[in-house]
C-alpha cells in the first residue's frame, strides 16, 4: 500500500510543472566578417545594426508557458511576424527575407538553446548568407 501511494505521488509530481513558468527570447548573431543591417518591415520600418562579427541583438524575454502547462504564443511585436526583412551586408549586398524566402522569418531556421526555464531562439548570419546576397552594384539604398 505504501509503495502504491508513493507511486501515485511520484506520477502526480512528474505530470505537472509545479507552477513553473518558462520564457524565451530571440537572438540574432552576426557571424560574418561584414556589417549586417536588418530593415524590418511591419507597420513601420525598424532597423537593427550588427556592425561586427559576434555582435548580437536580443529581444525582450517573453513568457512561453503558465503554471499548469498552458503554452503562450509570443505577441506580434517581434520581427518574426513582419512582412519582410531586407538584410544588407556592408551596404553593398542584400538579401530579402519574405514569404517566399522565409529565412529569418521562419522559426525552424533558429537554433534552440534551452537552459532551465529560458529558451533562446538564435538566428545566425554566416558567410554563406553574405555569398548568397545579391550585389547591389554600389550602395544598397
Amino acid at each position: 500500500m505504501k509503495t502504491t501511494v508513493l507511486l501515485i505521488i511520484t506520477v502526480l509530481f512528474a505530470s505537472c510543472d509545479a507552477g513553473k513558468k518558462t520564457y524565451a527570447k530571440y537572438q540574432i548573431l552576426n557571424n560574418t566578417q561584414h556589417s549586417v543591417a536588418l530593415n524590418i518591415y511591419r507597420e513601420n520600418k525598424e532597423i537593427v545594426l550588427l556592425n561586427d562579427k559576434g555582435d548580437v541583438w536580443e529581444s525582450k524575454e517573453f513568457q512561453t508557458s503558465e503554471p499548469g502547462g498552458n503554452f503562450l504564443e509570443p505577441n506580434s511585436d517581434f520581427f518574426i511576424f513582419s512582412d519582410s526583412v531586407v538584410v544588407t551586408f556592408d551596404n553593398q549586398r542584400k538579401l530579402i527575407h519574405d514569404k517566399t524566402f522565409k529565412g529569418i522569418l521562419h522559426e525552424n531556421n533558429y537554433e534552440r538553446i534551452t537552459d532551465d526555464n529560458l529558451t533562446i531562439l538564435r538566428f545566425t548570419f554566416t558567410e554563406e548568407d553574405y555569398n548568397n546576397a545579391e550585389d547591389c552594384g554600389g550602395k544598397c539604398d
